[in-house]
């Protein structure tokens, strides 16, 4: 487990929550909470944590995630005088309890995240950019596989475009991702434009087609075209299962290297 994650677990805070009871409290905590700012000995200081996400669902499950670190899921429960949040992890088995100094609908403070004297404050995922995206923007924003490609290293490859215009690409059937940085679309809705983090490479890639499943891009830099469907689709529809199955098989008989390992894979994605 990544250090900087770990950190999240070893924190005890106290919630201030005079003015809620427990369901009132546990309605404000179920939320999106994007990371915004991050504070030490009240004074505010850069994050050590890169698009850092913490999501508190419905159904008593959490998941929390940032750029280069693994996303850790799993269960909460909350006492019942709304002052503690108990967080169990899903494969560590690890159970911690949290406490929020400071929770309404528009915001949420949580002290001591990286040391005694640190905080940060998120605000609800839904009040960042994500409120902005445009239909377009909206049918790109979501997970995609690519089932075929002009290159045969990019197969497998999962792309994930955010509502907050991040995104992240990981192999598929792994957690870890690969590369990961920020997206937006040109004026006129034709380009996907992608600022890599990590090496700060520069992606303009035409959009050929873009439907509710399918998803076309082109790069004409490199002649290179990828094809994907919608991961989520995927894994319901059975026909789409396997036409995406077939796509890949024809693809890997059709071109050389068919079992190229992840390092060339993330290579050969990054260089488009």
């Amino acid at each position: 487990m990544n250090k900087k994650v770990i950190q999240l677990f070893a924190i005890l805070f106290v919630a201030i929550a005079t003015q809620v009871n427990a369901q009132d409290f546990k309605k404000l905590i179920v939320n999106k909470w994007k990371m915004t700012h991050t504070y030490e000995n009240g004074s505010e200081v850069k994050p050590k944590h890169e698009q850092l996400l913490i999501i508190f669902g419905k159904k008593n499950e959490f998941t929390i995630s940032a750029a280069y670190e693994e996303t850790h899921r799993g269960t909460y429960s909350i006492d019942e005088s709304a002052k503690t949040v108990t967080i169990k992890d899903k494969w560590s088995k690890e159970e911690t309890v949290l406490t929020v100094k400071e929770v309404t609908k528009d915001h949420i403070i949580i002290d001591g995240y990286d040391g005694a004297n640190s905080s940060i404050e998120c605000v609800p995922l839904s009040h960042s950019k994500a409120q902005h995206l445009s239909h377009k923007e909206t049918l790109l924003a979501k997970r995609w596989t690519i089932y075929r490609s002009d290159k045969a290293h990019n197969l497998d490859m999962v792309f994930e475009f955010r509502h907050d215009y991040t995104f992240v690409a990981i192999p598929y059937g792994h957690k870890l991702p690969v590369a990961q940085g920020e997206w937006k679309m040109s004026d006129d809705h034709k380009k996907v434009i992608m600022d890599m983090l990590d090496n700060g490479d520069h992606l303009e890639l035409e959009i050929q087609s873009i439907h509710k499943h399918e998803l076309i891009l082109h790069n004409p830099e490199s002649n290179v075209s990828n094809y994907f469907h919608d991961e989520k689709l995927t894994k319901k529809d059975p026909e789409v299962q396997k036409r995406v199955s077939s796509g890949r098989e024809d693809m890997i008989d059709e071109l050389e290297n068919k079992s190229a390992p992840a390092e060339d894979a993330v290579e050969a994605v990054e260089e488009e």
